[in-house]
């Protein structure tokens, strides 16, 4: 919009995880390992440029040193502690099903062809190529803000991409992946106002 500019710098953070069922450590590793190899390979800088421009600097992902001992296929689906791993259900269903927003660009939406689209999505769909050869082995399941954390307590998917930010209060109900997008919230005002900096809001 030409006629808003920011102000100053982001009052606060978001950083955007994936959400993920509790207590499945495993499945948890994966998705990092999975995220910092699509950052390692490029593809990850690539949908970000896609999606939010190439001007744009994209997130820096972080990589862990060392290497992971597991291809997906034959990853480990029982946990040390009597809890199964997400893994077993996608090897045996041979898919991952997704919450996602529908109404969210870019990061979730529907496109003119009524099929989902958008960063998550593509993200996700890159999950579905490392892990099942496939990018059409994601299904998508809608959810809102409201529903979405509990529909993966419930186990109604597997994985939630929903630009959500990881907030202490969730971290009773679900686990959080790596960050793998910040964002945040600034000022906006009207680009006649003749207020450039945040000092000029003084005494208003």
């Amino acid at each position: 919009n030409p006629g808003l500019s920011p102000i100053g710098e982001l009052f606060t953070y978001a950083p955007y995880s994936l959400a993920l069922p509790a207590g499945d450590s495993y499945f948890n590793n994966l998705v990092n390992i999975t995220l910092q190899a699509l950052k390692q390979r490029g593809d990850y800088d690539r949908l970000y440029a896609q999606w939010f421009g190439s001007a744009a600097l994209p997130y820096a992902v972080e990589i862990l040193p060392g290497t992971w001992p597991y291809t997906f296929a034959d990853s480990p689906v029982t946990l040390d502690k009597p809890v199964r791993s997400k893994v077993e259900d996608i090897l045996t269903n041979r898919q991952i099903v997704a919450g996602v927003l529908f109404d969210l660009k870019p990061f979730g939406f529907l496109d003119t062809n009524n099929q989902p689209d958008g960063f998550d999505i593509d993200i996700l769909r890159e999950f579905g190529r490392r892990w099942l050869g496939d990018t059409n082995a994601v299904v998508f399941v809608p959810v809102t803000a409201a529903d979405r954390v509990q529909k993966l307590a419930a186990g109604e998917v597997d994985i939630i991409a929903a630009s959500m930010t990881h907030k202490r209060e969730r971290d009773e109900l679900i686990d959080f992946s790596q960050t793998y997008f910040q964002d945040g919230q600034s000022l906006l005002v009207r680009s006649d106002a003749g207020l450039p900096t945040l000092a000029d809001f003084n005494n208003r």
